[in-house]
């Protein structure tokens, strides 16, 4: 009887960390998608589509064409 409830809290235990894993990831996205639109790196157009903002200045030591 106890190995049914400790697999019971075995298997729970892991779906709650999977849980909070997924949770978490999703909250780090969000926040990244956040921070490079207040540094205006991305930008949003009339639909909500992210796409790169067109009047972001590099820095000069970046050759944005060897890059793409």
């Amino acid at each position: 009887m106890i190995e049914i409830y400790f697999g019971l809290f075995l298997i729970s235990s892991l779906i709650l960390a999977y849980k909070c894993y997924q949770d978490g990831v999703k909250k780090g996205a969000e926040n990244a998608l956040i921070i490079l639109h207040r540094k205006k790196i991305i930008c949003y157009d009339n639909e909500g589509n992210i796409k790169p903002n067109p009047f972001f200045e590099h820095d000069p030591w970046v050759n944005v064409e060897e890059e793409l």
